[in-house]
């Protein structure tokens, strides 16, 4: 008998704790990301574009290239830090497909490791 044998059905149809709880902190994680887009908008010239995690580094890239200067990339191949100095940075980045738009000092995920010397 194999484990998907052992475990018995739920009798009553009703999903289990399992479900509901990863149902509750996907809907948390959800909100979480939500309340950082709205809240923790660049008011620089400089912005760190969070793209979607299964786009390409090469399609995050060019996406940001659209809003203006790359000036370094994230430590995963989605985030993109972008400068100018033209107005409606975070807009842009937004339009080409960033799902958050975050201060690039406050990122920590934009730092790429170094080798220490």
């Amino acid at each position: 008998m194999n484990a998907l044998q052992r475990v018995a059905p739920n009798p009553s149809g009703k999903p289990g704790s399992g479900a509901i709880l990863a149902l509750t902190a996907g809907i948390s994680l959800f909100g979480l990301a939500i309340t950082i887009a709205t809240h923790s908008s660049p008011a620089g010239d400089s912005a760190a574009a969070i793209f979607p995690p299964w786009w390409s580094g090469a399609k995050a890239f060019e996406a940001a290239a659209t809003s203006g200067q790359i000036t370094r990339l994230g430590a995963f191949p989605f985030v993109v830090v972008v400068r100018s100095d033209d107005p409606g940075l975070a807009s842009r980045l937004r339009d080409a497909g960033a799902v958050l738009v975050l201060d690039p000092v406050q990122l920590a995920l934009c730092d790429t490791p170094r080798p220490r010397i």
